[in-house]
């Protein structure tokens, strides 16, 4: 075996951490522009662009931390009983993550989904002209544009929610599958 130091479970998470982000920008990247070109060929099918997107984050991620483990591991080891502590920091780590992003994720679609709505041109063009219609059909067009607005929102996060924990669930999945790679690097 080569003569390698042993490193510290804290300096092994900082360093996969750092090389998570690193890899991680490039890799988001790439899988942003795999996933755009893919929502070309299948338009409005969200269920199936779904599962696509959490399948190409899945590989995306598991091949993000190939990536990471060989660079972090290359000048050192880990101890055997360390590996375990390690795999937890990143579960936790990556649950903090995934959060984050979960909200910051949320609040670009719900800004996003408010600019749509704002600049529709029928929503605007039927706007303008709601004060021409009698006090019965303004209310009722409120009430039928309120409606519409509020069923296409829930959609939109139901969509979104299942996105989030599917690839929640792939992320923290493809972490747990690096284990018996880390553990090629233990002593």
């Amino acid at each position: 075996m080569e003569s390698r130091p042993v490193s510290t479970v804290g300096r092994i998470t900082g360093g996969l951490m750092v090389f998570f982000l690193i890899y991680g920008i490039v890799f988001g990247k790439l899988n942003d522009i795999i996933y755009s070109a893919i929502t070309l060929i299948i338009p409005n099918k969200p269920l199936i662009l779904i599962i696509v997107n959490i399948i190409l984050q899945g590989i995306s991620v598991f091949l993000l931390w190939q990536c990471c483990i060989k660079s972090v591991f290359k000048k050192i080891f880990i101890k055997t009983d360390d590996v375990k502590i390690l795999m937890r920091n990143l579960i936790v780590i990556l649950g903090i993550l995934s959060f984050m992003i979960a909200i910051f994720n949320f609040a670009k679609i719900n800004k996003l989904f408010s600019e749509k709505i704002s600049s529709n041109p029928t929503l605007r063009i039927a706007e303008k002209y709601k004060d021409f219609l009698y006090e019965d059909a303004t209310a009722s067009y409120e009430e039928m544009k309120d409606k519409m607005i509020s069923e296409a929102k829930t959609k939109l996060y139901i969509y979104f929610a299942v996105l989030e924990m599917g690839s929640l669930i792939v992320c923290l999945g493809a972490t747990l599958l690096q284990k018996k790679t880390i553990l090629k690097y233990a002593v």
